[in-house]
Order: C-alpha cells, then sequence, then structure tokens
C-alpha cells in the first residue's frame, strides 16, 4: 500500500482501518448467507413444510376473523338450511 507524500505509517491508524475492513467482511458475510438462505427458500421442497411455515400459511388463510373460510360445500349446505327455516 502506497501512501501519499507527506504521511508516515506512524500517522495512520492501522488498527482502526483494520478493524473497520474486519466489521466489513462480517456484513458481507452475513449478506451472502441471507441470500444463499433466499436462493435455498425459493427451491421446491420435498416432505412436509416445517411447522413455522404451516403456522404462517394458516393464519394468512383464517383471515382477520381468526377462522378458517367455509368451504364451497358447507356454504351451499348452510344456504339450505337458512332456506328450509
Amino acid at each position: 500500500m502506497s501512501l501519499p507524500k507527506g504521511i508516515g505509517v506512524d500517522s495512520v491508524d492501522l488498527p482502526k482501518i483494520l478493524s473497520e475492513l474486519h466489521d466489513e467482511l462480517t456484513r458481507t458475510e452475513q449478506a451472502i448467507a441471507a441470500l444463499e438462505r433466499l436462493v435455498a427458500s425459493k427451491e421446491k421442497r420435498r416432505g412436509r413444510p416445517p411447522k413455522w411455515l404451516q403456522a404462517v400459511r394458516q393464519k394468512q388463510q383464517t383471515g382477520s376473523t381468526g377462522h378458517p373460510p367455509p368451504e364451497p360445500l358447507s356454504r351451499k349446505r348452510d344456504s339450505t338450511r337458512t332456506k328450509a327455516k
């Protein structure tokens, strides 16, 4: 590493520069790991989905009421019950 004229090695804070480079390396490794997980999650997986994913999907299906939407056949059955009364 060549320094501009007038700047000696003694005036450069090498431990600080080294610390900043280590911090940047850590952030870069974390970004790479996050991208690798994202790629892996996009691939089709075999078998049962993990429990956390099942919980998320179930929560999405139930909506804001907390109950799952009725099946189409049960809707029809409910409407015939209402008409019969």
